[in-house]
């Protein structure tokens, strides 16, 4: 092996980190980092929130639980109850397979503009059963200052005197959010900005449409 393909070997240990070997094994398979080793690329100038884009997560939705059911498959260390009060009735009673990506844009976005971003990359805003469904089977995934939201369910849990005071507006909704806290692992609500930014450090789970 020479210089070149060693320094590529500690560039994918890098990149792959924090990849399952199932999932380093289906980006591999894929065949485009392959061929930018074979042509001498170097692998340190991959965008690692690009990379991390790559990576799939498969999951399986049981529609037949209830959403209370969903959620305590979580095993979270604290829930905030206005989600299962404010989601809205799914009205199935089958199972569905689909693959999670989480898209890090590296800036602040409104909710408006992430949908479009996702389109553009040919995925759609996750549904809260779908985020569920990824925090129970990935809770290694939830870290610290860097939530994880579903932007494809818009939870009527209202805007309120209280949010208004903390910085909402009437045009802002509720929506699911994945974090980690010194409390452990929660299933908390976020806002969802419209018109104005939501912060740079979520991450929007996505599915590939």
């Amino acid at each position: 092996m020479n210089k070149a393909s060693l320094a590529q070997g500690k560039q994918l240990l890098e990149l792959f980190s924090d990849a399952t070997s199932e999932q380093a094994q289906a980006i591999i398979e894929a065949g485009g980092l392959l061929r930018m080793m074979m042509s001498g690329a170097d692998l340190g100038l991959l965008d690692r929130n690009a990379f991390a884009e790559l990576l799939p997560f498969p999951i399986t939705i049981d529609y037949s639980r209830t959403l209370e059911e969903m959620i305590a498959a979580g095993h979270y260390n604290y829930i905030n109850p206005g989600i299962a009060m404010g989601a809205p009735a799914v009205g199935r009673n089958d199972a569905e397979k689909a693959i999670i990506h989480l898209v890090h844009f590296g800036r602040s976005i409104s909710s408006t503009d992430a949908v479009t971003e996702l389109e553009i990359r040919g995925l759609r805003a996750a549904r809260l059963e779908e985020l569920l469904a990824f925090g129970a089977k990935y809770p290694g995934m939830q870290r610290m200052d860097e939530p994880i939201v579903a932007i494809g369910t818009v939870l009527a849990c209202g805007i309120n005197e209280k949010t208004l005071a903390f910085g909402a507006t009437p045009d802002d909704s509720y929506i699911a959010s994945l974090v980690r806290t010194t409390m452990g692992r929660g299933l908390e609500l976020a806002l969802s900005h419209s018109s104005r930014w939501i912060n740079e450090n979520y991450r929007f789970a996505a599915v590939r449409m």
